[in-house]
């Protein structure tokens, strides 16, 4: 019984240390985690950027399905009707079009 003891003290023992040496990595490691977590903060000039990246990609899917309709519909003639509304379409189909690819 003294053996198993023995045994049970010695791995407890060597437990103790691989404790320590694990505590005195942690210790050495936390700073840099708390640096990599400083580092991943997104500015808030990039979440505007994004948000406003979302938004006009949006706008752009829909001039691009307007502009599909018209195109079904039969647009060169409902350019005769109504030649403004059809150029305003197209102009802002571009523009949107255009900041988006940039």
């Amino acid at each position: 019984m003294a053996s198993e003891l023995d045994d049970f003290v010695r791995r407890a023992e060597v437990a103790e240390v691989e404790v320590e040496k694990l505590l005195r990595e942690m210790d050495r490691l936390e700073p840099q985690l708390k640096k990599a977590d400083k580092e991943e903060e997104v500015p808030e000039e990039l979440v505007k950027l994004r948000t406003e990246n979302a938004k006009l990609k949006y706008r752009l899917g829909i001039l691009e399905r307007a502009t599909e309709e018209e195109l079904n519909k039969g647009g060169v003639r409902n350019r005769a009707i109504c030649p403004n509304e059809s150029l305003e379409l197209e102009d802002s189909f571009f523009i949107v079009h255009e900041e988006n690819c940039d």
